[in-house]
């Protein structure tokens, strides 16, 4: 499945590029799209990032693992509320 989200991402994000490169400067839609593209780099360099080193291990992930995923989910929800944004 990540090699499916990152071939995704690539491609979505090559159509978000061609789209924020034609909304005007100074407009609240630029910085909405501004800051859902940064908040969707981060994400992607994140699934290239566990997609780069392989299984995790089976033990106990510990705290850091968890505060990580919800800080992910955090960060996936607000940008695709700013998507959603955009589109409506």
């Amino acid at each position: 499945m990540i090699p499916v989200g990152v071939i995704g991402g690539l491609a979505a994000a090559v159509f978000g590029l061609i789209d924020w490169s034609g909304i005007p400067g100074g407009t609240r839609a630029k910085s909405v799209a501004t800051l859902h593209g940064l908040g969707m780099c981060s994400l992607f360099s994140c699934l290239v990032e566990v997609g780069c080193c392989g299984e995790p291990s089976p033990s106990d992930p510990g705290i850091l693992a968890y505060i990580l995923s919800f800080a992910g989910i955090a960060v996936v929800s607000v940008t695709g509320w700013l998507g959603g944004e955009l589109v409506d």
